[in-house]
């Protein structure tokens, strides 16, 4: 049982916001529910920490698989007429860009928690949004600012939202503790998106914005070459994928797979 001394925080799911009051001692819990919180809580902050500090251990040439988890994460919320996405490189920051389906409240936390949406029996034509593979992204930076549109029974409103991973880098003593916080904390933001006044929206448009240093900015730079290299195959067989446009400080390009009639009867290609 559960019992709440005091609290700042006024229209909050109490599911929402119950790891952030035992970290900030608001709540008291019986000792049972206590412990239960808090292993939950410290298993998910440990997960993702280990999960980055396994990013700098991968070969090189998994280090761009950044690029392919962004593209997998578009296909799975195009809408029937397909998806537009779009990559731009400057010389300190990654934006990928695309104008799939709103987020729903599930997608933001999977983000957060690095969890699947995934049905179990993999239905639905989907691989698997914001699952594990996404932290494969935070090889650009622990930090990733992301702007789109949520979507919930209510309507649909634009957000912004910062998801900081940093405290990974942190000493082991104080990582854990620090990641909690930064967990809880986005926890409170998400929530607010999802009680944000509604608003007509005829286009969607989603970014994720990471800034480069310059380690960071020879993956991205790998990765965009890696793509480029396999974007014939990749929209051939991504049927869903609409465009793929990559914009350097050199060039801009956009790619797009179409269908031609040949002379051999029915055969397309």
């Amino acid at each position: 049982r559960a019992t709440l001394k005091r609290t700042p925080f006024k229209n909050f799911s109490r599911t929402i916001v119950i790891e952030y009051l035992i970290m900030e001692e608001l709540i008291t819990l019986d000792d049972a529910s206590l412990e239960r919180e808090k292993q939950r809580s410290e298993s998910e902050a440990r997960d993702i920490i280990h999960d980055l500090d396994r990013l700098y251990t991968f070969p090189e040439e998994r280090k761009t698989r950044w690029v392919w988890e962004f593209l997998q994460n578009a296909k799975d919320v195009a809408d029937p007429n397909g998806v537009d996405i779009a990559f731009k490189l400057t010389n300190d920051e990654l934006t990928f860009t695309h104008n799939g389906l709103p987020f729903a409240t599930k997608h933001l936390l999977a983000l957060l928690y690095k969890t699947s949406t995934k049905s179990l029996t993999g239905e639905g034509g989907t691989t698997g949004k914001y699952g594990t593979g996404f932290v494969t992204t935070h090889i650009l930076n622990r930090k990733l600012k992301i702007s789109g549109v949520h979507e919930n029974d209510s309507g649909k409103r634009h957000f912004e939202l910062l998801i900081d991973r940093s405290a990974g880098s942190l000493d082991e003593s104080k990582a854990l503790d620090a990641m909690q916080k930064s967990l809880a904390k986005t926890f409170l933001d998400i929530d607010k998106v999802t009680k944000t006044q509604s608003e007509e929206i005829k286009t969607n448009k989603h970014s994720f914005t990471y800034e480069l240093t310059d380690s960071s900015y020879i993956y991205a730079e790998k990765g965009l070459l890696e793509l480029e290299r396999n974007i014939a195959f990749t929209l051939l067989i991504n049927s869903k994928i609409k465009s793929i446009t990559i914009e350097t400080s050199n060039n801009r390009t956009r790619h797009v797979a179409s269908t031609k009639q040949t002379s051999i009867g029915d055969l397309k290609y």
